[in-house]
């Protein structure tokens, strides 16, 4: 594949042509003036065979490419390589994309970061992404267990925070804390003995004083040890504070606001507002005026400053409460539906360490691979996250051993589980191709049909032999371009919000036949979409547990794709089409015309299906 783009450079400007095949840049008025290359995302990293190497940045999607300055930020809480496009005066930090304008006052830079999208607007981010935990005011006598170590590693992965703040005045011993520590920023502190002169007698007093001071000095996100996160932060870092609601029992009445979680830009009004009523701290432990700073009076607070204060509903962070927590989380007799809640609201899980303890320290890594409860199905990511690609062959020779050969440059990556490629009864000679094929990897496994049983019944196949946690179906024309594609699907699919993912989508505005609106593949921009194209579709497999599986009614190919889009959505999952541009180029058949009947009856079947069930806006 070779691509044409601009590169405007401090001193000169040129096109130039990307060859993928080879890695090899070139410019056009410039006689043998050659670079490798890498590409990533918007970031094209040039080393010119006669200088040093440079970084360009495209911003619009529009194949301009600005040379950036690639300087090492360091601030106080964080240190990252930026990117600094002097043309534009824009700013990129590397770790997580976020973009900021830039100014000079005084000789100093001045930055404004720009990252939130929300409702199509952008909006400033006001809470940092930074995580803070407060851990070990007891004396430590037993080991870390693996339920906080997911707690820490759910939200390193789901919001990739510029650091990890855990303050502790124990530290915390054994496997996984060892395996956690090198994502903290460890920081010893002594708990304080008292507040505004009123004695804190208890340790978990001590701690709700000091994520008070802490967030008030740095913002950040709060969580308690005994979390799970589902969802990334990202769409509520533009608020000056937030907390979510606890109910009572029955989750009618709003008993207070929780301080398990709380989400806080620096020097919050609110937060300096909740830390002065300490004033009239009066609890001694676990008596009547237990909660009364730490639920209580937050929820006071913010009728009197209610535009200072983001409150989410009980479900966003505390749903279930303790009450019913094992009955819904614990369960391997889970409902579904209130799996499907979870998804549609939860951005994280408080799991209510006082009365679930008992069980949550006895969790290990086979009880949670082997037990299919609603817990464990969230956990397992955060401990072993492999993909399985998949893909099926027939015929077409020359097509599909450029699309196989494109995929061997992955298959080192420790990430890649397996590949398993069906044939379904081609011809004697990609069959032995196949066979020839499968001696350049180990990773590769072949399974050879009798006879053709189609996208449908060949896929189905597939996904009942895939050990993967990730699965990756494709179509033998799917060539691939660069190995972070990859990586941004498992990047993605730590967010439980996700359901397919792929790189060609479409919408569906009425289940009248022919009523599908495709995105057109040289789209740059990603969309949610309700439908993503069989040709590349990429999930979790644990969503098996919730139904989720192709229909064999559809035969041998149409609109098996379109239900199983479908399924994903009715599990209040999105799905999303990403730009196949620099990840991935796919080809499509075109045989389609000489089945335009099957395509009809199959369509008049889904419409059936789904017309009562899901999708209501029709």
């Amino acid at each position: 594949m070779i691509t044409q783009i601009t590169i405007i450079h401090n001193e000169w400007k040129d096109d130039v042509t990307l060859d993928f095949s080879t890695n090899r840049l070139n410019r056009f008025n410039i006689i043998d003036e050659y670079a490798n290359f890498t590409l990533n995302k918007n970031k094209l990293f040039v080393q010119w065979d006669k200088w040093e190497c440079e970084v360009f940045i495209s911003f619009k999607n529009d194949n301009i490419y600005y040379i950036v300055e690639e300087v090492n930020f360091i601030h106080n809480d964080w240190t990252d390589i930026c990117y600094i496009d002097h043309i534009n005066n824009i700013i990129y930090r590397k770790i997580n994309d976020i973009k900021g304008t830039i100014s000079y006052v005084n000789n100093e830079l001045v930055v404004s970061w720009i990252e939130i999208k929300k409702n199509n607007q952008l909006h400033t981010q006001k809470i940092p992404n930074i995580i803070h935990f407060i851990y070990g005011f007891k004396e430590q006598n037993e080991e870390f267990e693996l339920y906080k170590y997911i707690s820490i590693k759910s939200v390193y992965d789901l919001n990739k925070p510029d650091k990890i703040y855990f303050y502790y005045y124990n530290e915390p011993y054994g496997y996984w804390w060892n395996k956690i520590k090198e994502y903290l920023t460890l920081i010893k502190i002594i708990p304080p003995t008292e507040i505004y002169g009123n004695k804190l007698y208890h340790y978990a007093h001590q701690a709700d004083v000091i994520r008070l001071q802490k967030l008030i000095e740095h913002g950040g996100i709060y969580l308690d040890i005994d979390t799970i996160c589902l969802k990334s932060f990202s769409d509520l870092l533009h608020y000056d504070f937030v907390m979510g609601k606890q109910t009572n029992c029955d989750n009618t009445d709003t008993y207070g606001l929780c301080n398990a979680v709380i989400l806080s830009a620096p020097q919050s009004e609110f937060a300096q507002k909740w830390l002065e009523t300490y004033k009239t701290f009066r609890s001694t432990g676990r008596d009547f005026y237990w909660d009364e700073h730490s639920v209580l009076k937050p929820l006071l607070l913010s009728s009197i400053y209610n535009d200072k204060i983001k409150i989410l509903d009980y479900n966003s962070f505390f749903y279930p409460l303790w009450y019913d927590i094992h009955k819904i989380l614990f369960n391997e007799t889970y409902d579904i539906n209130q799996y499907k809640n979870i998804i549609k609201n939860n951005y994280c899980i408080h799991l209510w360490d006082t009365y679930s303890h008992d069980y949550l320290k006895n969790l290990n890594e086979n009880f949670i691979f082997e037990h299919h409860t609603l817990y464990n199905i969230f956990s397992r990511k955060y401990l072993k996250n492999k993909i399985s690609i998949l893909m099926l062959t027939y015929n077409r020779l020359e097509k599909t051993i450029h699309c196989l050969e494109s995929y061997l440059k992955c298959l080192d990556n420790e990430y890649i589980e397996e590949m398993i490629i069906l044939d379904n009864n081609s011809d004697i000679y990609l069959c032995e191709y196949l066979k020839k094929f499968q001696e350049n990897h180990e990773k590769i496994k072949l399974i050879f049909l009798s006879e053709n049983l189609g996208v449908c019944g060949g896929r189905s196949i597939l996904f009942k032999e895939a050990i993967g946690d990730i699965i990756i179906s494709l179509d033998c024309d799917a060539y691939l371009i660069n190995n972070s594609f990859f990586d941004r699907i498992i990047s993605l699919l730590y967010d439980e919000k996700y359901g397919i993912i792929g790189i060609s989508g479409a919408f569906i505005k009425n289940l009248d036949f022919g009523s599908q609106e495709d995105i057109d593949d040289n789209d740059e921009n990603d969309y949610i979409v309700d439908h993503i194209a069989g040709c590349c579709q990429a999930f979790r497999k644990d969503l098996f547990h919730f139904g989720f599986g192709l229909d064999p009614y559809y035969g041998k190919f149409w609109v098996e794709d379109t239900d199983l889009s479908m399924q994903s959505l009715e599990l209040n999952k999105i799905n999303y089409r990403f730009c196949q541009k620099n990840y991935m180029q796919h080809q499509w058949g075109g045989s389609g015309k000489n089945f335009q009947d099957l395509f009809q009856k199959n369509w008049d079947y889904f419409k059936n299906k789904w017309k009562n069930r899901f999708l209501m806006k029709f």
